[in-house]
């Protein structure tokens, strides 16, 4: 699977700029997967891209039942907002791009943080597709314990 991030810049008006992520995600056969769910109809969103910062704020993920882990880094609580991405359930509004916005200029530099915490949350849910993989392809896995 390959994760794939596209960034944009666009002008937000009053002299702001608005920043933009798509992220998708490509399987092995080069088809793009439908894993998100579209946090567009989420109450207190706005259609066309959801702020980036609201999968920083606890209150915001458990309001909306977004499951999510904890991970500490820096001493700072992060969430990886693994609700948000599902392999193997897709339903009808399911998405395959997930458009994200920071308007803020002052928390710029948290983005790379939640981007890396989606990837975690990507490869997190993947693994369901790992383990249907390996359950259709009937085969036997061993693994070795040395004293």
């Amino acid at each position: 699977m390959k994760i794939i991030k596209e960034y944009h810049e666009k002008d937000a008006g009053y002299g702001k700029n608005r920043y933009l992520v798509r992220i998708s995600c490509k399987g092995s056969n080069e088809d793009y997967f439908t894993p998100f769910i579209n946090l567009d109809t989420l109450p207190g969103t706005m259609p066309g891209s959801f702020n980036i910062h609201k999968l920083t704020n606890r209150e915001f993920l458990e309001d909306n039942n977004i499951e999510y882990q904890t991970k500490i880094v820096d001493g700072i609580e992060m969430f990886i907002p693994t609700g948000i991405v599902d392999f193997v359930n897709q339903q009808n509004y399911f998405i395959k791009n997930l458009n994200l916005k920071c308007e803020s200029y002052d928390n710029l530099h948290q983005v790379t943080q939640v981007i890396e915490l989606i990837e975690e949350a990507i490869k997190i849910k993947y693994e369901a597709i790992v383990l249907i993989n390996k359950a259709n392809s009937g085969k036997a896995e061993v693994t070795e314990v040395v004293d």
